[in-house]
């Protein structure tokens, strides 16, 4: 039987944040730090931090060569973005919802499909508060879904990414697939939107900036090597937790749980409950 190890790095008067002690893989690209992702339009001309990471994936791509990795976004790498954009059309289009063309400004298609390959898997979004979100969506950034319960339902294989951003989701998320060792199945808060702000209150560490927030349990009972990162939850509901992990007799689920960067808080049954195995 496989523990599952956690550390709760504050627990005080019902706040729980949790990180988890398993590993997270690093980055596969030399220099880009794990768990970057790309949430800037880059364009021709202007100098900016995330171009150096972009110049890693182009050459990696086979899009560029003989550059120094700078901030700058030159002629070359213009070139190199339409090469991008030319192998991977079909798949920037699909996020878009029309046909795009190979124009060299990195919008939000072209970000979504750096993101795939940094990520490992597809990336799927969802926003609550977005006047276009639907769960009819294909679920890209431009065309996102509306609620968690839809991202939680849809056939997610591991090294898929939901990138959740900014609202209050009045919903359950019950994963509904697992993850394997190594590509897990991650629900995160949209880069920016996730829980930030450390403050020491009577010396414990909490929370101040939480954009993302869930008022009712993440149930993981049935799943394995599922990732939940950067939300706040606070769930009210009588006889509930905040997230639920539990092995059902010798199913054996459980396995390579990640909880990460939580603000867990005012849940009427314990923040994090774990059965079998222990927190």
């Amino acid at each position: 039987m496989e523990t599952k190890t956690f550390i709760a790095s504050c627990v005080l008067a019902g706040i729980l944040l949790v990180t988890a002690l398993i590993p997270v893989s690093a980055s596969a690209y030399t220099g880009i730090p794990d768990g970057f992702t790309f949430t800037n339009n880059l364009l021709l001309g202007p100098k900016a931090p995330d171009v150096v990471y972009l110049k890693t994936i182009l050459i990696n791509e086979g899009c560029l060569s003989g550059v120094t990795k700078t901030n700058y976004f030159g002629i070359k790498t213009l070139i190199a973005v339409k090469c991008f954009q030319n192998k991977y059309k079909a798949k920037i289009s699909a996020y878009t919802g029309y046909t795009i063309k190979s124009s060299g400004f990195v919008g939000a298609g072209t970000r979504a499909q750096l993101n795939n390959i940094l990520l490992g898997g597809n990336t799927y979004y969802v926003a609550t508060n977005d006047p276009n979100a639907s769960d009819s969506n294909p679920g890209t950034e431009a065309l996102p879904w509306k609620t968690l319960t839809h991202a939680a339902n849809y056939n997610l294989q591991p090294g898929d990414t939901v990138l959740v951003k900014a609202g209050t989701y009045n919903e359950t998320l019950v994963p509904q697939n697992s993850g394997t060792a190594g590509n897990l199945i991650t629900f995160m808060a949209y880069p920016g939107d996730e829980c930030q702000g450390d403050v020491s209150v009577r010396g414990m560490q909490t929370k101040t900036n939480n954009k993302v927030k869930i008022t009712k349990q993440i149930n993981l009972a049935q799943v394995d090597y599922i990732r939940i990162e950067g939300f706040e939850i606070a769930n009210t509901n009588f006889n509930e937790g905040g997230i639920y992990i539990q092995e059902y007799n010798t199913t054996l689920h459980g396995k390579g749980i990640q909880i990460v960067n939580n603000y867990i808080h005012d849940c009427r049954r314990n923040d994090v409950n774990a059965v079998a195995n222990g927190i």
